[in-house]
């Protein structure tokens, strides 16, 4: 997650449609306010995407729960396109409506 510190993690395996398995990290970093004077927080898919994502709010506690809607709509995604997600090698399946956003 670059040089932001996480502040909000969850780690899950996933298995790849080429049923490949690995560790995955979503991560939410501390609210930063922006020269604009909005906020914004870092996203990250550790282990799903390379790079991260900047989210933006107009204070710091939406910065975050934007942060933490955009990654559950990317796990959303990923599901759609045939990604599972577990809460652990070998354990029971987890879905995005367990990140606590159902849309």
């Amino acid at each position: 997650m670059s040089s932001q510190v996480t502040v909000i993690e969850r780690k899950w395996f996933v298995i790849a449609p080429d049923a490949s398995g690995c560790e995955v990290a979503l991560q939410v970093g501390v609210p930063s306010q922006e020269q604009t004077g909005d906020w914004s927080v870092v996203v990250s898919l550790v282990g799903l995407e390379f790079g991260s994502h900047k989210i933006f709010g107009v204070d710091s506690w939406q910065a975050t729960i934007l942060g933490m809607k955009f990654a559950s709509s990317r796990v959303r995604d990923f599901s759609a396109r045939g990604w599972q997600f577990y809460w652990e090698q070998g354990g029971e399946p987890a879905t995005q409506l367990e990140l606590g956003f159902g849309d």
